[in-house]
């Protein structure tokens, strides 16, 4: 039976790295579906208590050779996946994926011993899950090392990141148990609304981006900007701006709702 796709990966190292953003994050399961189409390989999952979504996309142009022929969905384990990519060389091997029945396939291309390996799937009850569509009114493009910094300040605190827009100004404050607050604010860009948007969201459903950060400390210089949407007491969605060799993500997480002070 032909494979309906076949893809092959040079950049194993960036491959790789985008993997652990799921797999080292404690929020999200054990499995996921991994969705091969025209558009490139995508991975949506939403975490066990459904406050965190996330959206990752390898375009075509990322990798060396990609060939659908038909759209398919599988549904694996990260950990077998990265133990197959451990197994090959980041600078010296090409691994091609392919289908070999109901399994995926990884193989070893040009290198002096070829290594062939073999993932079943898993046992996935409910289908891939979809973010629900917002018309966000903030859309603001700020750097991702920024929001990193932000992020990595705020975890000796714990606790909430609360954010309030207003005058065409993002105020950052971060509260944890002890009532300590950090804050920081900086200019964005003007959108022509001088209403204020106020939201809080637990600090800790920020992981996914930290790990890959930290799995590759070049990426904040790779991707450059990032666009933060939100709305009063609503989802914020972090995501990057697509290019064409390079993966993008997308992370979607709900608000704390939280008393008035």
């Amino acid at each position: 039976m032909e494979s309906p796709f076949t893809i092959i990966v040079g950049h194993i190292r960036e491959f790789k790295s985008f993997l652990k953003m799921i797999m080292r994050s404690s929020t999200f399961s054990e499995d996921f579906h991994v969705e091969v189409s025209e558009d490139g390989m995508r991975i949506h999952e939403l975490d066990r208590s459904h406050i965190t979504f996330l959206d990752l996309l390898f375009p075509p142009k990322f990798f060396d050779k990609y060939q659908c022929n038909e759209a398919t969905v599988l549904k694996l384990n990260p950990y077998d996946l990265l133990w197959v990519l451990d197994g090959f060389d980041e600078e010296e091997d090409l691994l091609e994926l392919s289908m070999n029945g109901e399994k995926l396939q990884a193989r070893t291309l040009e290198a002096i011993h070829e290594r062939r390996f073999e993932i079943s799937q898993v046992d996935l009850e409910y289908e891939p899950p979809f973010p629900p569509e917002i018309k966000y009114p903030i859309n603001l493009k700020i750097a991702l090392r920024q929001l990193i910094k932000i992020v990595k300040d705020s975890q000796g605190v714990g606790g909430s990141l609360k954010l309030k827009y207003q005058f065409n100004r993002l105020y950052f404050c971060i509260i944890g148990e002890t009532q300590k607050y950090y804050g920081k604010t900086f200019a964005a860009e003007k959108n022509g609304d001088s209403k204020c948007y106020k939201s809080c969201y637990s600090i800790e459903r920020f992981e996914p981006l930290l790990k890959l950060c930290e799995d590759n400390k070049f990426l904040p210089d790779i991707i450059g900007d990032i666009y933060i949407q939100f709305e009063q007491d609503s989802p914020i969605t972090i995501k990057t701006e697509p290019y064409p060799d390079c993966p993008s993500f997308m992370l979607m997480i709900a608000p704390r709702i939280e008393a008035e002070e």
